[in-house]
């Protein structure tokens, strides 16, 4: 039967043109390839000489930002490598594992780190450029998308390659047991975490050379909490000060099930689900976090929709704002550019026009009298109709022949040079308005982006505190649950020390029996201060208390947050919404496409589901039915953050009255079985 580990590191990165200074894939090779670190230097598709594939690099790099100012130049790994095997064997397998994942078809060098400092931390750098030495084409998908491969499965287009970092793990894995195996070790690797694999084991945190370089020194580090994009990743308070007394404390917890199945089949029975209370109240606490977690984004996401909306809707009032400003300021230019040329035009409105054109029109106008007066006389009926199309029809044709005569040369130049003037007149009014609106719509629409980013940015700090408190109150009720189960054991160990003690009084069960009670002694040592404020006393039991107090505390810090951004929420809306109204335009859609309208006849409807929603009763299927999306995801919101709350304050009461359960001597707790 192999031995089956937890796979070695394995880490994957980019260097991108955007992301990276110029010619940093040139630098990292020079860094991972110096020579007190690097023992042997491989390379395919590239020189093998150190100095002629950074040169290669460079060349790669100025080729790619021809055609693209926004590019991958090339890609990371850093693996870390079994001891077990030689250093022959290190090469040959990550020089396998390239030519397989890239099927010979991609450019890479690796440098292996195995001699001085990294000779007990054997490992490889790889560089890699995901593109095919002939077509230049992706070959492992690195940088291809899900909206890639999502585009070329719907247009009917060659679905690219792709390639995360997951699917590289995994490859390295299955490559490294399939090359353990061919070499006759028995060592087998899973790259799958322990909750995948169904291991109680309580994982380390990753240390790193730093912290053990300040240990030797005699410094104590002290770990700091990290910000992961919209997560807080608490470490102040899981690590307990530093990351290695954090390792020691899980690798001595873990000790103790050496030997044993630990899989969640033997953990648990047949059926599943947790045997004992303390599994039982692990998994409650786990599905209430998962449950409160899952609603907080969900709502995260709504205030942040709800912002975009009013802003949108600002913005569109703005502009609304902007053309009438314009409108009125071309307005104004043509009112003072008539006034001061109106004369002009008056008196070129009294030019005599052309004396032939003037005659033409006479008789025109006469001919159309007396046509007129000689239909008159006609009887109704279809003869006086096809007369008066006949007449009409000549004088069409006589006004447009007249029309093309020409005009008097004077009144012609005059009308030109007059119309000039007019226009240069206009311009000449309309510039300084125009310049002015557009000097005061810039400020203004600076002075609102300045306010949009400043809410955004509230927004996003309101979200991490939020997110802070939730982690603040899970990592505190999982250290409480902890040291609660800890004062369990730790009695449950002392009862059996007296009951030796009583039973057996000769010198050597005696010294046994103080052995054991000065290790209990020390597994009960007073912890240090975590998180600063939060100060553990040596007692498990007063130190459970402390920390499910502290969850109480964050959780109603949590709760203020939420009231107020949800009460911000509330007013972004109505902003949009009358806005919206104003201009007389739909409201953007909170959820899903754009509404295209509802009959009338769904009036009467939607306003009684507005009405059962504001009086705080659940909706009706026939509600529902009627009920605008929006209204919808408002009550499926309302009804969640309902529930995850119900589920909180259960499990802390029943954290409360299993806490008194067990103080209560055998009767009250596992004890007594």
């Amino acid at each position: 039967m192999p031995i089956v580990k937890t796979l070695p590191h394995f880490s994957h990165s980019k260097i991108g043109s955007k992301t990276h200074a110029p010619k940093a894939a040139r630098n990292h090779l020079a860094y991972i390839t110096r020579r007190e670190a690097c023992s042997k230097f491989q390379a395919e598709g590239m020189p093998d000489d150190i100095l002629a594939a950074r040169r290669h690099l460079d060349q790669m790099e100025a080729r790619l930002l021809r055609t693209n100012k926004e590019v991958r130049i090339c890609d990371k790994f850093i693996i870390a490598l079994p001891l077990e095997l030689q250093p022959e064997e290190r090469h040959e397998v990550v020089a396998s594992y390239m030519r397989k994942i890239g099927k010979g078809r991609i450019a890479w060098c690796a440098a292996h780190h195995d001699q001085n400092e990294d000779a007990h931390n054997p490992h490889a750098h790889v560089q890699l450029i995901d593109r095919d030495l002939e077509t230049g084409k992706k070959v492992l998908g690195f940088g291809t998308n899900k909206r890639d491969v999502k585009e070329a499965t719907e247009r009917g287009w060659k679905v690219p390659p792709r390639m995360t970092s997951g699917d590289a793990r995994e490859a390295w894995c299955n490559h490294l047991n399939a090359f353990m195996r061919s070499h006759g070790y028995d060592i087998q690797y899973d790259h799958r975490s322990h909750k995948d694999r169904g291991l109680e084991q309580e994982p380390t945190i990753h240390e790193g050379p730093k912290v053990h370089a300040l240990k030797e020194k005699g410094v104590e580090p002290q770990s700091k909490d990290r910000n992961r994009r919209e997560r807080l990743l608490q470490y102040s308070l899981t690590d307990a000060g530093t990351r290695i007394d954090h390792n020691r404390r899980v690798k001595e917890t873990n000790a103790k099930y050496v030997g044993k199945d630990l899989t969640r089949k033997n953990m648990f029975a047949s059926s599943g689900k947790p045997t004992t209370r303390e599994q039982r109240e692990k998994r409650e606490i786990y599905e209430a976090h998962g449950n409160a977690l899952r609603d907080l984004w969900h709502q995260q996401k709504l205030d942040r929709e709800s912002l975009r909306y009013a802003h949108a809707a600002e913005r569109n009032e703005q502009k609304d704002i902007l053309r009438n400003r314009f409108s009125d300021a071309r307005e104004q230019a043509y009112r003072l550019t008539k006034e001061k040329t109106a004369p002009a035009w008056r008196q070129v409105y009294g030019m005599p026009k052309g004396p032939e054109r003037e005659a033409a029109v006479e008789a025109q106008n006469r001919r159309s009298a007396a046509k007129a007066e000689a239909l008159k006389t006609l009887p109704q009926g279809p003869d006086r109709e096809k007369a008066a199309s006949h007449i009409k029809a000549e004088a069409t044709a006589s006004w447009r022949e007249i029309r093309g005569m020409p005009r008097g040369l004077e009144r012609e130049k005059a009308v030109a040079e007059l119309k000039a003037e007019t226009k240069a007149t206009f311009e000449k009014n309309a510039t300084p308005l125009l310049d002015a609106v557009r000097l005061q719509n810039t400020v203004e629409r600076d002075e609102l982006s300045a306010r949009h980013a400043v809410e955004r940015k509230n927004l996003e700090t309101n979200h991490k505190a939020e997110v802070s408190a939730l982690s603040k109150q899970h990592i505190c009720e999982k250290l409480g649950i902890h040291e609660s189960w800890r004062a369990h054991d730790l009695d449950s160990q002392a009862e059996r020390i007296n009951r030796g003690l009583e039973k057996h009084q000769d010198m050597a069960s005696v010294q046994t029996n103080a052995v054991k009670m000065i290790e209990l002694h020390n597994d009960a040592r007073q912890l240090k201060t975590r998180d600063g404020p939060i100060a553990v006393p040596p007692n498990p039991a007063a130190a459970a208390k402390i920390y499910l107090a502290q969850s109480e505390v964050e959780f109603g810090v949590r709760t203020t947050l939420r009231d107020q951004l949800t009460k911000s929420r509330d007013i972004n809306l109505s902003i949009a919404d009358k806005i919206s109204a104003r201009l007389k335009e739909v409201a953007p859609p909170r959820t899903g496409p754009p509404s295209k309208g509802k009959p009338a006849n769904q009036n009467d409807g939607a306003k009684a589901a507005r009405e059962a929603f504001a009086s705080g009763r659940a909706l009706t299927d026939v509600e529902k039915a009627n009920a605008s999306p929006e209204l919808l995801e408002r009550a499926d919101r309302q009804e969640r953050s309902a529930k995850a709350r119900s589920v909180i304050d259960v499990h802390s009461t029943m954290r409360e009255t299993k806490a008194k359960g067990r103080g209560n001597g055998r009767s009250g707790g596992e004890r007594g079985r």
